[in-house]
């Protein structure tokens, strides 16, 4: 064999280096993966919180939105009633110059407390009342009737003789 021309301290030092990169590969890989596994970690807690104040930012817009929604509605309702109290006032004024049937009617029952359909009824009531003691009435008179054909006279003073 040939001697190389390399010393042998050399050659068992670069032995030595390359066992030492071949047995620390594993020992680097794993410090790899580990800090690949925490990168992840921080990567996704980070996500987690920015989703969270994502979400509470968006919370208080709607909530701005719906209380911004509940001023105008109650903007709008005001300016509906606005409107629904000029119109009744506009109508009062009507009805003031034009008066109808029914506002004086109205008119006479909230003034005097009189209420025609009221009375109405209450003379219906004394109708139909009266009509009953009538009807009981024509009853008792029917009855006497009835009676007086079906017996004799009072006055009769000779019973008629029988002829045994």
């Amino acid at each position: 064999m040939v001697d190389s021309v390399v010393d042998n301290g050399i050659k068992e030092s670069v032995a030595n280096a390359n066992m030492k990169t071949v047995a620390e590969t594993s020992a680097h890989s794993a410090a790899l993966a580990m800090a690949n596994a925490v990168a992840n970690q921080q990567l996704m807690i980070s996500n987690a919180i920015a989703n969270q104040q994502m979400e509470q930012a968006n919370a208080v817009a709607n909530a701005q939105l719906e209380q911004a929604d509940a001023v105008a509605h109650q903007r709008r309702m005001n300016i509906l009633g606005e409107l629904n109290l000029a119109n009744a006032i506009k109508g009062i004024g009507e009805d003031i110059n034009e008066p109808s049937v029914e506002n004086a009617v109205s008119a006479q029952k909230l003034l005097t407390g009189n209420d025609m359909a009221q009375q109405m009824l209450q003379f219906s009531s004394t109708l139909a009342d009266q009509k009953a003691e009538i009807a009981a009435l024509v009853s008792v008179v029917q009855q006497f009737i009835k009676a007086a054909q079906s017996t004799p006279p009072e006055t009769a003073t000779n019973p008629i003789p029988s002829t045994k």
